[in-house]
């Protein structure tokens, strides 16, 4: 059984752990709202909504190698559909995942309709890093909630 919740700041240094553990390592600020998967005491995936510049922005989307495929990325975007409610949201992700964002309402805009510092993040992640990625917004009269019937084994609890 997989549990989805919101961890409180004391215990960022665990999400931290896993972040560097797979590959991301952006820091976090007290200020961030971390939502984390948990399998037992093991965190198996992770997500931040960061405020930036008057923003809010979905970060750091991470499931362990374990749990890939097992819907526990999905268990987590459902937490951040409720955690926004109506609110605004940004992210940047690979394009091959902007199907996996739109479940929850994301849909991909051009760099110039964004804020100027996420489409100069945005150019910079093409440009130095070589990445394939896009932006996507999540405007809140877009909402499309995920469905709970992923298939996978898992479950979330309410905290």
């Amino acid at each position: 059984m997989v549990n989805i919740r919101t961890v409180a700041p004391e215990e960022y240094g665990r999400v931290e752990a896993f972040y560097r553990r797979n590959d991301y390592s952006q820091p976090i600020d007290h200020s961030d709202v971390l939502i984390v998967a948990e399998a037992g005491s093991q965190i198996c995936g992770a997500i931040r909504l960061v405020h930036e510049q008057g923003a809010t922005i979905l970060r750091g989307m991470r499931v362990a190698e374990a749990w890939r495929g097992k819907g526990v990325g999905r268990l987590i975007l459902e937490r951040v559909d409720s955690t926004l409610g109506n609110r605004q949201c940004f992210c940047i992700p690979y394009r091959h995942l902007g199907a996996f964002y739109a479940a929850i309402g994301f849909v991909e805009i051009e760099p110039t309709a964004a804020p100027e510092f996420l489409a100069s993040r945005c150019a910079r992640y093409r440009e130095r890093l070589d990445l394939d990625v896009i932006i996507m917004v999540r405007a809140p009269d877009d909402r499309h909630p995920v469905s709970s019937a992923s298939g996978a084994s898992t479950r979330t609890q309410e905290e």
